[in-house]
């Protein structure tokens, strides 16, 4: 630029002349370096040139995003108009040319150029000389700074210099006004980015979350109209969410866009892809009745993802601008995508909040009491029904340790709390307990039996069904029960005490008569009397079975224990059954180890009475010819002992009944066969009295396999085994 000024002094331009565009230059460049608004600094270009320039008219024209095509910008002077429809009617000749050959363009006199057509000029000529210089910033033409004045003459090659060095300077100032307007918007973005966190991590509401989203974007996006659509219920219509920014109640209630139906919304939907339209009325491809009656001129949809899966779109139109840009639809969509997770984490709190509400009223209302109670023992959690059952309130219950409150205790009044406390098989070794009986003590001193199902609750991560966190125990009153159940083992342990010893006279009777009746006693006088002995036998085998029944229920059965051969007590038995599975040609076998022996620490009586029922229930259900086979197997610190048979097999849905007492399966075959449905009742509470455990595999046409197991080590007190897992005879602390 000062190599310029120095031309214009070599000419005969006066000295006073070239100070002042020196202290114009000057001032221009201090202008332009301070101004940061790119609408203020191409108005600025444009009156600096034409001041330097001692011009009529000065214009700054700068390429299109595209590159396709300038359009005017800044313009300045009394003939400001006049250059520009100039340069309108004769942009090829004027304009076109620069930004391709990147070269000043000059015409001397704009009347008589022959490359130019008409002049757009009402009374002659206003301009009559026009210079244009190509604003260039790194060796790309950015746009085009021209200027007329009314002398037919030509511009100086000092003065060309002169306006190109200016131009030079003003692209470096264009730029950097447009760096600090981008950066200006990236500050922007990040600051609404950043407040849009901050208030969407409070809102836990989905309306309020709606409500500030739309609001938020559509001050960002500098919008008239912001909205959320979200599925209906069905899934098959988009909603517009109340609170939508730009829109009147009426407009929201109305916009619903039925996703089966061909426009923008169900597209972005459908394809997960942005819509982005400037020319809204007369695009094809946005065909949906709201776009027309909103006036819509500028459409921007994106659509919300989560996991890959649709769950919302967010619809902006109108931008203030004029144009959305692809920075506006990177953003939103960067929006869209934050916005997604809130909405859906919204969704979720919402559905938390349903739910707790939900399990809150079970609570409330359960009719049986239900107590949470944490890891340290103490209670977090008392329904209505506990203060019922135990007389405390639950103000009083809270933070209280449990065996303040419970005072659980057995029939002999032993504290279970202390001996045989659930919760620490659940919170610490993870082991289940499904059910438990026992005894409490309400608060004014009452007793009552109650029986308890726990359920652990899994502390957030750390796995499910792992220890620790806390336990939900479901107390339920079985008082009355009890009493039903204690009447009745009362009446039927009288009952048979009382039956006995009628029966052992009627057997004494009958055995006298059958071996003092003379040979020529007729035949049916014999059948009679045997029957009758056959009868007596069975009669006082239910007697005696239902006595033991009553025994282990009550806990009065202990157990001889020592170490015993499991194969030879298996021997013993099926050598009693034999005769009977003689007179059905069943064949009997026994499978024993190879290696190793069977000793077991047990009770040698019982455990052959426990083999005698299950094969007395084989020797029943399997038809003539079929084979009863007794397994033992070493498995661990047991010893596993199974009853295999080939008879008719039991149905699936009687399997968890198999083993109540006096249940027999409503089938012809159960019913044929004579049974009180106590012997494998009798033989499960004896197994569980060992220590042990019973099962069943069964499947119909294919047979039944009944399996108990005992421990092959250290034997077990009787007050500990005590009772069957299953809770025959056994109580056991509700914490």
């Amino acid at each position: 630029m000062e190599v310029a000024l120095q031309d214009l002094a070599n000419t005969t331009e006066p000295a006073p002349l070239v100070e002042e565009l020196r202290s114009s230059f000057y001032r221009v460049g201090q202008a332009l370096a301070s101004s940061l608004n790119l609408d203020e600094t191409l108005k600025l270009i444009a009156d600096a040139a034409t001041d330097i320039m001692r011009t009529q008219a000065a214009t700054v024209h700068l390429l299109e995003d595209d590159g396709r095509g300038l359009s005017l910008k800044a313009a300045s002077g009394p003939a400001q108009d006049a250059l520009a429809r100039l340069q309108v009617a004769n942009a090829e000749a004027l304009m076109d040319g620069i930004a391709r050959h990147r070269q000043a363009v000059q015409v001397p006199d704009l009347a008589t150029d022959a490359r130019l057509g008409s002049l757009p000029f009402e009374d002659g000529p206003e301009l009559r000389s026009y210079l244009a210089v190509p604003l260039m910033l790194r060796g790309q033409v950015m746009g085009v700074l021209a200027i007329g004045r009314r002398d037919a003459r030509a511009f100086s090659t000092a003065e060309v210099e002169l306006l190109s060095s200016f131009a030079s300077q003003a692209a470096i100032a264009i730029e950097n006004t447009r760096l600090f307007a981008a950066l200006q918007d990236k500050l922007r973005e990040m600051s609404g980015l950043y407040e849009v966190s901050l208030a969407f991590g409070a809102l836990p509401q989905l309306e309020d979350t709606s409500s500030q989203l739309v609001a938020r974007l559509g001050r960002l996006l500098d919008v008239e109209r912001c909205v959320i659509l979200l599925p209906d219920e069905t899934g098959r219509v988009l909603v517009a969410q109340p609170q939508a920014f730009g829109l009147t109640s009426d407009q929201v209630t109305h916009l619903r866009l039925p996703l089966d139906e061909d426009n923008a919304s169900s597209r972005v939907w459908r394809n997960g892809r942005p819509f982005l339209t400037n020319a809204a009325q007369s695009d094809p491809r946005n065909v949906h009745r709201f776009t027309l009656a909103f006036n819509d001129r500028s459409l921007l949809i994106v659509p919300m993802v989560v996991e890959g899966k649709p769950i919302g779109l967010i619809r902006a139109s109108n931008k203030r601008s004029g144009r959305f840009t692809n920075n506006d639809m990177r953003l939103l969509t960067i929006f869209a995508t934050q916005a997604a997770v809130v909405l859906r984490n919204a969704m979720l709190y919402r559905e938390v909040a349903h739910e707790r509400e939900r399990l809150r009223a079970i609570f409330d209302n359960a009719s049986d009491g239900i107590a949470i109670i944490g890891q340290n023992r103490r209670i977090v959690a008392w329904n209505p029904a506990m203060e019922a059952l135990t007389g405390w309130r639950a103000e009083e219950a809270l933070g209280t340790c449990c065996q303040e409150v419970y005072r659980s205790h057995d029939e002999r009044g032993n504290s279970l709390c202390q001996l045989a406390c659930p919760l620490n098989l659940l919170l610490f070794r993870g082991t289940p307990v499904p059910y438990v009986e026992t005894i409490i003590t309400t608060r004014d001193g009452q007793e009552r039996d109650v029986a308890v199902s726990y359920s652990p609750i899994s502390v957030p991560g750390s796995g499910e069904g792992s220890p620790g966190g806390q336990v939900a125990a479901i107390v339920r009153d079985i008082s009355r029960a009890k009493e039903v159940e204690r009447a009745k083992s009362q009446f039927v342990s009288t009952v048979s005490h009382e039956l006995r010893t009628p029966l052992a006279s009627i057997k004494a009777s009958v055995g006298v008569l059958l071996a003092s009746m003379p040979e020529e006693t007729p035949e049916p006088i014999m059948r009679l009397l045997r029957n009758i002995d056959r009868s007596t036998q069975r009669l006082e085998s239910i007697v005696l079975d239902i006595l033991d029944l009553s025994r282990l229920q009550s806990g009065r059965v202990r157990l001889s224990r020592r170490q015993i051969d499991l194969a030879e007590v298996a021997a013993e038995a099926l050598a009693t059954i034999r005769p009977l599975a003689d007179e059905k040609s069943q064949r009997l076998t026994l499978a024993t180890p190879r290696r190793g022996s069977c000793v077991v620490n047990g009770d040698r009586q019982r455990l052959g009475q426990v083999l005698l029922n299950l094969l007395s229930n084989a020797h029943k259900y399997t038809p003539a010819g079929g084979t009863i086979t007794v397994r033992l197997v070493r498995r661990g610190c047991e010893m596993v002992c199974s009853v295999e048979d080939t008879g008719p097999g039991i149905p699936r849905a009687e399997q968890g009944r198999i083993f109540e007492r006096f249940y027999r399966a409503d089938d012809g075959v159960t019913q044929a066969n004579v049974g009180t449905g106590l012997g494998l009742p009798i033989a499960k509470a004896l197994v569980e009295l060992h220590g042990g455990k019973i099962w069943l595999h069964s499947e119909v046409g294919r047979g039944s396999t009944f399996c108990f197991s005992v421990p092959r080590d250290a034997a077990l007190e009787p007050e500990e085994a005590a009772g069957a897992r299953a809770g025959v005879g056994r109580r056991e602390s509700l914490g």
